[in-house]
């Protein structure tokens, strides 16, 4: 490899490791939404990951997500919520999950 592009290499191989880092992030704070709508009753159906989310509470520290999930009587659910770990707590503490908004649905436009 030569002396020129090295730099770039290292560049990009740290880049991709801190990408494969918050992405393993997020799949670790997705499954506090599924324990969390499990604990209440509820099946997810589709957790999608929303990186850069405007309505997320405090967007420095929490991972926001869009649900879709039914709810024990077998309603349809669109929900958004954001996950976080309170600065107080452990790092392998518990996870805490907010729901922003969470609106009933006839049907769900994917």
């Amino acid at each position: 490899m030569s002396e020129d592009v090295r730099p770039y290499f290292l560049l990009a191989a740290a880049l991709g490791i801190a990408a494969l880092l918050w992405f393993l992030g997020a799949m670790w704070f997705r499954e506090a939404v599924k324990r969390d709508l499990w604990e209440r009753g509820c099946e997810p159906l589709h957790i999608w990951w929303i990186p850069f989310a405007y309505w997320a509470t405090g967007w420095w520290n929490t991972i926001s997500f869009r649900v879709i999930y039914k709810d024990a009587q077998g309603r349809l659910h669109k929900a958004y919520c954001c996950v976080y770990q309170k600065l107080t707590g452990t790092p392998f503490g518990p996870l805490h999950v907010e729901w922003v908004k969470d609106e009933l649905r006839d049907f769900i436009d994917v």
